[in-house]
């Protein structure tokens, strides 16, 4: 009989998404040396190299240091071991675009029985993090970057918070207002301060307000997309809001 063109199309896609799940870094491969955890644990520093693993690659990731985008000091807390702890934080890296740079670093593979016994993970570190607005554009679920529809942008001068656009780069945090407490401490003060939440939000200190819009750097990233190429989260024109934050100036705190 004739085939349906609507099964065949599902039978299509069915098998893009088997292909869009298989691993694209850290893959085992052949043409590369094996090592073990104990040999890439000796790559810690610049002078021995900076090696990494992910799955069951082993990378090289010295050259990368300066273009690292979160800094030096972040990659090498991951230097001599594995970067999954990490990315389950930062889980803006599991994206093709990252995986492909990482992968231009591959130098070896770890070794079989150790990737079967990989480190453990970690609770969910975004498991308390507040419900999104539904209406909102997700880009990126852990942390939450996320837009609302353009068309609720213009309708006040302030933004309301239900429409503030969402740009996190670490879970939200869990803040008792009654026990709150942050210490500022550095060069030029004899003392640490330890300043309560409550205190802040007293008569103790002046209060000041300021009117400011905040944008991502990435804003209209997907527009750039359409002409070029890009890396990052596809902003919409969405992430920009304007709001009145009040609060303690910094300098008469420590005046």
């Amino acid at each position: 009989g004739s085939s349906d063109p609507l099964m065949g199309t599902m039978a299509v896609l069915a098998k893009e998404e088997e292909k869009n799940e298989e691993p694209t870094a850290g893959v085992f491969r052949k043409d590369l040396p094996v090592y073990s955890r104990a040999e890439v644990s000796k790559h810690k520093s610049v002078e021995e190299r900076i090696w990494v693993t992910f799955r069951e690659g082993v990378y090289d990731v010295t050259e990368f240091l300066e273009a690292h985008p979160g800094g030096v000091k972040m990659l090498l807390l991951a230097a001599g071991g594995d970067v999954s702890p990490f990315w389950e934080i930062y889980t803006q890296h599991h994206v093709e675009d990252v995986y492909a740079i990482l992968e231009e670093y591959r130098v070896g593979n770890l070794s079989k029985e150790e990737t079967s016994r990989q480190i453990p993970s970690l609770d969910d570190p975004f498991k308390d993090d507040p419900a999104r607005p539904p209406y909102f554009k997700i880009l990126a679920a852990k942390p939450c970057s996320a837009e609302p529809p353009s068309q609720l942008l213009g309708d006040h001068p302030l933004t309301p918070n239900n429409v503030f656009f969402i740009r996190h780069h670490y879970p939200v945090p869990k803040v008792d207002g009654e026990k709150y407490e942050l210490e500022i401490s550095g060069l030029g003060l004899q003392n640490p301060l330890r300043l309560r939440l409550k205190d802040l939000r007293s008569d103790k200190y002046p209060k000041s307000e300021v009117t400011v819009a905040l944008q991502c750097a990435g804003n209209r990233r997907a527009h750039m997309t359409a002409e070029k190429s890009t890396m990052g989260l596809q902003w919409g024109v969405g992430s920009i809001s304007t709001a009145a934050f009040r609060g303690v100036y910094l300098s008469d705190v420590l005046r």
